[in-house]
């Protein structure tokens, strides 16, 4: 680490929050023996710094905000570790002057959260909540100083984000919460001009109102989300939000209504079978998600014989990767044996009713 003099006052202040970041991003990863070294290094540092005189002349608000920011990343640590040293270092900068943000940061924030969801797709949202949270506060400090022309595409991933986190969220049970973070990712996505992310964030807030039971308006954000999809050029995204709209309709009890969107949305599936993207926000939505979908809204409409019927077929087409589409697959056919009276619900666990997608 360069000594530091009163004249490099700034420059040490860069460096030792980079330095910060970067020690937070690999403690938990590293061996214990190593871990315990990197701390004493850094109370070395620290002690160096106090006795030169050059803490007392830091802000405290700078330095409450440093220290905030290197408990961010060691909240982030297990997947930025998994980044090289040069990507580790280049986000850490980052972090310490938001001015310094490029491409490659942005793109190493979008891995993690791919990473972070593909996480929740096997292990659920336990694992993932504190580091996706951790990961978003970063990426609104970068906001605040990111250079014009890279300020969208940031955005875009600030509201991938924040769905992330409301799904998380919902699948604690939390919707309060999670109705704030969808409202977050729609505005994100709204002032950076995305089209596929405010779809998606508006189909959550549809889903989130269906699951309340608030069947309007469940009806009229899906009908919003449905209208912006049009613009979008995800095929898979525009069925999606077909399912959201069948799923606002069965909770409102208008069968017709939500056969004739079941419809379009298997209709979209199937054309989009083999073509979805990886980058979609709704890239492990495909056939067999979608009877898994229908299976709900028809135990919402009181048809458990073909709710059940449904649920099989999802079970038989799910890819057993997606851990926990197949489990939410499963509930859902359990709930369509309680409803039928095909098992005896006293020696039976209570299911609980599956709250997401």
């Amino acid at each position: 680490m360069t000594p530091l003099n009163n004249a490099g006052q700034a420059e040490g202040l860069s460096e030792l929050v980079a330095y910060l970041a970067l020690l937070g991003s690999t403690a938990t990863a590293m061996p214990a023996h190593e871990r315990y070294q990197g701390y004493e290094q850094l109370a070395q540092l620290m002690s160096f710094l106090r006795l030169s005189g050059w803490v007392d002349t830091m802000n405290r608000r700078e330095l409450l905000k440093v220290l905030g920011l290197a408990a961010a990343s060691i909240a982030v640590s297990p997947v930025v570790s998994g980044l090289d040293n040069d990507e580790q270092e280049r986000l850490a900068r980052a972090v310490v002057s938001p001015s310094r943000v490029d491409k490659h940061v942005i793109d190493q924030l979008d891995a993690i959260l791919q990473d972070c969801k593909q996480q929740d797709d096997v292990l659920g949202p336990n694992a993932v909540l504190n580091t996706v949270l951790a990961q978003r506060n970063l990426t609104d400090h970068l906001l605040a100083e990111c250079p014009s022309p890279l300020r969208p595409r940031l955005l875009s991933v600030y509201s991938d984000m924040s769905s992330s986190v409301g799904l998380h969220f919902i699948d604690l049970n939390d919707f309060d919460r999670a109705k704030h973070y969808f409202e977050q990712a729609r505005a994100a996505s709204h002032d950076a001009d995305d089209t596929e992310p405010s779809v998606y964030a508006v189909c959550n807030m549809s889903y989130t109102a269906a699951w309340q039971n608030k069947g309007y308006v469940a009806i009229d954000l899906a009908a919003a989300a449905q209208n912006l999809a049009t613009k979008a050029d995800d095929s898979l995204l525009r069925a999606f939000a077909d399912q959201v709209a069948a799923g606002a309709y069965a909770t409102d009890g208008q069968h017709k209504a939500c056969m004739a969107e079941l419809e379009k949305a298997q209709a979209g599936v199937a054309a989009s079978a083999g073509q979805a993207s990886d980058e979609s926000p709704v890239y492990w939505y495909d056939q067999g998600e979608f009877a898994s979908l229908k299976s709900e809204c028809l135990l919402r409409l009181g048809r458990a014989q073909d709710a059940a019927a449904s649920a099989r077929t999802g079970l038989a087409l799910l890819d057993p990767s997606f851990v926990r589409n197949v489990a939410f697959c499963t509930l859902r056919l359990s709930n369509t044996y309680l409803q039928t009276g095909e098992v005896d619900e006293r020696h039976e666990r209570p299911v609980v009713q599956s709250a997401v997608p």
